[in-house]
């Protein structure tokens, strides 16, 4: 049987050598994970955590995007009775990101500085 920790890793993402689950940076999340269960767990976690400090994750704000060499792919992740929108680019930071096949492309120039 694994043990609750080697469960963890197969859930999260290696990103320049490095195990993550998420990225922060003020009011701003992205949760990471590679795969589908992970994305759902790691999401109720932000939901459980946010209510114990008296904050509300806006499901109307709140997008997926799936990151996959298989072209297609749709992942449901609900938050309560609402389904998060999937979408193929979102804007994090004020940079412009989209995922196609050939890897991730950003438009850095839609940053403002």
């Amino acid at each position: 049987m694994e043990s609750r920790r080697e469960e963890q890793k197969k859930r999260e993402a290696v990103i320049g050598g490095r195990r993550m689950t998420n990225l922060r940076y003020a009011d701003d999340t992205t949760i990471i994970s590679s795969s589908a269960s992970g994305i759902r767990k790691y999401f109720q976690n932000l939901v459980t955590e946010s209510k114990y400090y008296n904050m509300e994750i806006n499901a109307t704000k709140t997008k997926v995007m799936v990151v996959s060499r298989q072209e297609g792919v749709q992942l449901e992740v609900n938050h309560g009775r609402q389904q998060l929108e999937q979408v193929q680019s979102f804007k994090f930071l004020g940079s412009f990101t989209k995922f196609q096949i050939s890897g991730i492309v950003q438009d850095s120039n839609r940053r403002l500085l």
